[in-house]
């Protein structure tokens, strides 16, 4: 199906300008790199991208756990010993409630398991626990780190804690059983698991709705999800908004109100971050996006530029998916793009990629609007116009809807 969009004028010059498939959009990404270290050489805004959320959102289906983690300046250190259990809608008592300790969720893998259709072996001896469900065997050890799925070694978030005698595991664990979206209200201090429904595109498994990543094949598709969620895991709390400890309290006084002198002879670092800001989460600012989500963004968006830059781009418009970018080195705005959804995915936005005119661009739905993202920065989308000669979406929206 050909759909079309419109933005504005201003935006689609910016983005002309800024991420185009000659490799201009990599060059941008670099000056993103660079404008953490050499502030001072800039004349004008320069584009960054990242994100930041509060609490904790489990999002696991076939082979993932999605984790929003706590800001990277506070580490959190709160436990909860007494979580609620809700599994497809029913409240569960167990003999040992779940938990939440420093940013996860751990549940009693045996109770947890058995809901799931599992069968439990222990030995006490070796200190293991043994779940069972057709095909898939998953073995854990207490205190450890390390897995065991089917004789293959699978490294969990956190290690296999035994709490009054009882194995805890975290959520993302289920996933490997039976495909499972877990949430976490950290208010109500509630975990709910819930089964998913899996679906086959192209003859790929795929977890975040017809998102393919334009993989050819199952085995591409899973790594590139394994460099996303790596990625995701390693250097999300690293990001900071405007690149630095530094920078994030400028771009929270933008946030708060506070605006550059408009005079570019001023190189205070003040001065420059709140310009920054304004090119780089101004729209957000503007539509009353709120504190955490505008850093959720930014952070991830952070990861993404990062993940997918400085690759090799062959001029020929041959790159195409994710694995081309991420594995191959190679890349243009179609592989970029194909990233850049596939870790707001990850992160549980709902995303699509436009293209037209010999580029593509990825959008990103942000409270409740369409924004395009240009090396780093958000501009919110007008209208989508979607019977414009020649513009085509590559990547239906994550949702199925636009």
């Amino acid at each position: 199906m050909t759909k079309n969009l419109k933005i504005s004028e201003d935006t689609q010059i910016h983005m002309n300008t800024i991420y185009r498939r000659n490799g201009k959009g990599q060059k941008a990404n670099m000056k993103r790199r660079f404008s953490h270290v050499f502030k001072g050489m800039l004349i004008s805004s320069i584009l960054i991208g990242s994100v930041f959320t509060s609490g904790i959102y489990a999002l696991a289906n076939s082979n993932q756990e999605v984790i929003q983690p706590t800001s990277a300046a506070t580490s959190e250190k709160v436990t909860y010993t007494n979580i609620k259990t809700v599994i497809e809608g029913k409240t569960k008592s167990f003999k040992q409630s779940s938990i939440y300790s420093d940013g996860k969720v751990l549940v009693p893998m045996s109770d947890v398991f058995k809901e799931f259709g599992a069968k439990i072996k222990t030995d006490k001896k070796a200190k293991t626990m043994t779940a069972t469900k057709g095909k898939t065997v998953i073995t854990v050890t207490e205190g450890s780190k390390a897995a065991k799925i089917n004789s293959k070694s699978y490294k969990m978030a956190v290690k296999a804690t035994s709490i009054n005698g009882t194995m805890m595991v975290s959520t993302s664990l289920i996933s490997k059983l039976t495909p499972v979206k877990s949430t976490y209200n950290k208010t109500k201090k509630t975990v709910t698991i819930v089964k998913v429904k899996q679906k086959v595109v192209k003859g790929i498994l795929v977890k975040h709705g017809n998102h393919t990543y334009e993989s050819k094949n199952q085995k591409e598709y899973d790594m590139v999800m394994s460099a996303v969620k790596s990625a995701l895991d390693k250097d999300f709390n690293k990001q900071y908004l405007g690149g630095s400890k530094e920078s994030s309290m400028f771009y929270n006084e933008y946030i708060q109100g506070a605006r550059w002198d408009g005079d570019r002879s001023n190189r205070s670092s003040r001065n420059i971050d709140l310009k920054q800001a304004e090119g780089d989460i101004g729209e957000l600012v503007e539509n009353n996006v709120s504190v955490k989500e505008i850093e959720k963004a930014y952070k991830t968006m952070s990861v993404a530029l990062d993940l997918s830059s400085n690759k090799k781009d062959p001029g020929t418009g041959a790159p195409r998916s994710a694995y081309d970018n991420l594995f191959r080195g190679l890349s243009d705005c179609d592989a970029s793009a194909q990233v850049i959804i596939a870790v707001f995915d990850q992160m549980g936005y709902d995303t699509t990629i436009v293209g037209g005119n010999n580029h593509a661009d990825p959008y990103i739905k942000i409270g409740g609007d369409w924004y395009v993202t240009s090396a780093g920065s958000f501009f919110k989308v007008l209208n989508f116009n979607l019977n414009k000669s020649g513009t085509y979406v590559l990547a239906a929206p994550t949702s199925g809807k636009f």
